[in-house]
């Protein structure tokens, strides 16, 4: 063992940031548990209450939609629980028959989000239809505005929301089935204060009639053809004679007169189009659209058990081609009927941190879930992550670090977990340990210590730790280590043997623990004034101090502080402050039963 000072090279703490495939394993870490009474449809994350804080929604169905049930709000604690969120709305919460999709935006541009709560109604014969309701923010929260909102009882599936007639506020189109009043595609233009009228002449001419039209489930507004303004998807259905396609805007906001462009079909069966994600793939700066498709069909049999994403790539003139088998390689094939699963939602985010977006795929079907991560090479092309089996999942910063977690339902939990994936969420250490590199979760610091994140213990082998960007407790336990704090207040104890500590940039606490039977010697690299060092195991009267003026290994000597605790003549622990050359530049020391202390 080496008591000279020596320390395991600085070269060998690497923070690694290819940390590969995600596994499951690196979402197990919960933040906060929140029991649940139902399964919400969609988890509605946003700051409702305008303290700075995300809060959640939740819509819920009993059934297929048997009954009318309220909306069910919580509240973020800034550190990534949910109370209670009675508050969030002004009255009442609004009740609602089968909501399976929102949009949220700012409609009455006051600086706060609001919701417009998309419900089909009752889900079986005779699909009687739903009514949407708008939900606005206001000085005392969140309010019921249907009379600002023209609507009707329609079978409504999908929304899409943008400023298509370049006004400068918020408008909305609604994909209905199933409709004969000639609002299969529905514009509702906003007139600025949050008052959504109802503009049928806006739409395509083939939605105006009021023919019985199949409709759509779902589509998006974009600028597909690069003028500025945005352009009108609409996805396929099952039994609608169309293909997905794009409907030009004229630049007032009007799709009547677009002759449409056929998008390529996946090749999936009476193809559904459940989600329409603009999203540049390639970095041209052109938009692309990401499609979450499944199968039509006989319900019961093959209907809605097909789950694919179309990857559709755009040439620069609104005309798209198909760059699905390069981008993410997966079947058609639906899978069998009590298995299968549907992409209900796409999530673009990212979320390991490396600049490009994400994908979260959430993936449901009756009685459970599956979400997926699809991590983005940079190229636009993606990497598939083991199913997560969760009921409903999104990704948003819960406590305000900068870093989205994982909002998960699981059984009758609404969970916050941890996102591991990202090198720089905290949960990520970097370690070296017989000269092999490898990346290491830290756990959930559970001590007395406040303020503290993640933790790392030790064993008697070498290890070299790069810590994480969060507050991190790390005690090296015996053998020669190294730790590098990284960012955050970190609290570092190297243990036994021979020490080399690295804090970082913030204010740390160093322990040195003279107890053990073995001795330890500690080198401090970046001591800064502000910083602590506690030594355990000093006993005043007994204890016995020693100061070296120039000490330690090379490249590293300085003040040294050697310790007999005990007073019989042998030294237990030292410490060196690299690079010190005197007493004045250290906190005059406390003394208390037990513990010396430099603050």
């Amino acid at each position: 063992m080496c008591f000279s000072g020596c320390p395991i090279p600085s070269s060998e703490i690497k923070l690694w940031t290819n940390i590969g495939i995600l596994d499951p394993a690196m979402f197990d870490r919960v933040i906060s548990r929140l029991a649940i009474q139902a399964n919400p449809n969609q988890i509605i994350a946003k700051d409702f209450n305008s303290d700075g804080i995300v809060d959640v929604l939740f819509p819920v169905t009993i059934g297929w939609g048997e009954a009318a049930v309220p909306l069910k709000p919580y509240i973020g604690d800034g550190k990534g629980g949910l109370v209670d969120g009675s508050s969030i709305f002004s009255g009442s919460a609004p009740l609602a028959v089968n909501p399976q999709r929102s949009l949220t935006a700012d409609f009455n541009q006051d600086g706060r989000p609001d919701v417009l709560l998309l419900d089909h109604g009752y889900d079986k014969t005779p699909f009687p239809g739903g009514f949407s309701q708008l939900i606005l923010s206001g000085p005392e929260g969140l309010h019921l505005a249907d009379s600002n909102l023209a609507d009707g009882q329609r079978f409504t599936h999908g929304g899409a929301v943008g400023d298509i007639d370049r006004d400068g506020d918020l408008d909305a189109v609604l994909f209905n089935l199933n409709d004969a009043s000639g609002h299969a595609v529905q514009i509702l233009v906003n007139d600025g204060a949050g008052t959504m009228d109802d503009r049928p002449d806006l739409a395509p001419a083939y939605y105006q009639s009021r023919s019985m039209r199949a409709g759509s489930t779902w589509g998006t507004l974009f600028d597909a053809d690069g003028d500025g303004d945005l352009d009108l998807m609409v996805g396929s259905w099952n039994v609608s004679p169309l293909p997905s396609q794009i409907f030009a805007n004229d630049g007032t906001g009007s799709f009547a007169n677009a002759g449409p462009w056929d998008l390529p079909g996946s090749g999936i069966p009476k193809a559904v189009i459940l989600q329409a994600t603009p999203f540049d793939l390639n970095g041209d700066n052109l938009q692309d659209l990401i499609l979450a498709v499944t199968n039509g069909g006989t319900e019961g049999a093959d209907f809605y058990n097909a789950s694919y994403l179309q990857f559709l790539v755009n040439n620069g003139n609104g005309r798209f081609v198909d760059e699905t088998a390069q981008r993410l390689a997966q079947s058609i094939t639906p899978i069998a009927a009590a298995s299968g699963t549907w992409p209900k939602f796409i999530q673009d985010i990212d979320i390991d941190a490396d600049g490009d977006k994400d994908l979260i795929v959430f993936r449901t079907y009756p009685s459970t879930g599956a979400a997926t991560v699809e991590i983005n090479d940079g190229s636009g092309r993606f990497s598939p992550a083991p199913a997560l089996d969760y009921l409903s999942i999104t990704a948003v910063d819960m406590n305000g670090d900068g870093i989205p977690e994982f909002l998960a339902v699981i059984g009758n939990e609404l969970r916050v977990l941890a996102n591991d994936f990202a090198p720089w969420s905290g949960g990520v250490m970097a370690m070296t340990k017989g000269g092999s590199a490898s990346n290491i979760m830290a756990e959930v610091y559970c001590g007395p210590v406040a303020g503290l994140r993640y933790q790392f213990i030790g064993s008697d082998a070498a290890e070299a730790l790069a810590g994480t960007d969060g507050a991190d407790f790390i005690n090296l336990a015996g053998g020669d280590d190294a730790a590098q704090g990284g960012r955050g207040a970190d609290v570092l104890d190297g243990g036994a043997g021979s020490n080399f500590l690295t804090a970082g940039a913030d204010m740390d606490t160093f322990f040195l623990d003279g107890r053990s039977l073995n001795r330890s010697w500690s080198t401090i690299a970046d001591w800064q004034q502000g910083e602590q060092l506690s030594l355990f195991g000093y006993l005043p009267g007994v204890s016995r101090l020693t100061w070296v003026p120039n000490a330690g290994a090379d490249g590293f000597r300085g003040l040294t502080l050697h310790a007999d605790l005990d007073g019989n003549g042998d030294i237990e622990t030292s410490v060196t402050w690299a690079g010190m050359a005197s007493q004045d530049a250290l906190p005059k020391p406390l003394e208390f039963a037990g513990l010396l202390w430099f603050t």
